[in-house]
């Protein structure tokens, strides 16, 4: 493992190689989209669909328990990298 070295202590190069490795990260956007919740569905499943985590979904509507129902609308905040976004695009 590599030791943690704060950037106002790191040589040069190392912060130059860190900027050039985070060049080949894909950037990730969020984008807030409303959810209608069908029969058999659960925060779960709902959180695997739009790639976020259930406790965010229970935190952004106010939800005391996982407990939803068939027509309740969630607010979703989703993240989609920008690669996978320009790769679904026709």
């Amino acid at each position: 493992m590599q030791e943690f070295i704060p950037a106002e202590k790191a040589e040069k190069s190392e912060l130059l190689d860190l900027e050039k490795s985070m060049e080949t990260i894909p950037s990730m956007e969020t984008e807030w989209v409303e959810h209608t919740v069908d029969v058999g569905e659960t925060l779960w499943s709902i959180s695997q669909k739009y790639d976020t985590d259930v406790e965010t979904i229970r935190k952004v509507n106010e939800l005391k328990t996982n407990v939803i129902q068939k027509g309740q609308t969630l607010k979703i905040l989703t993240r989609t990298s920008a690669l996978s976004t320009t790769r679904d695009k026709p």
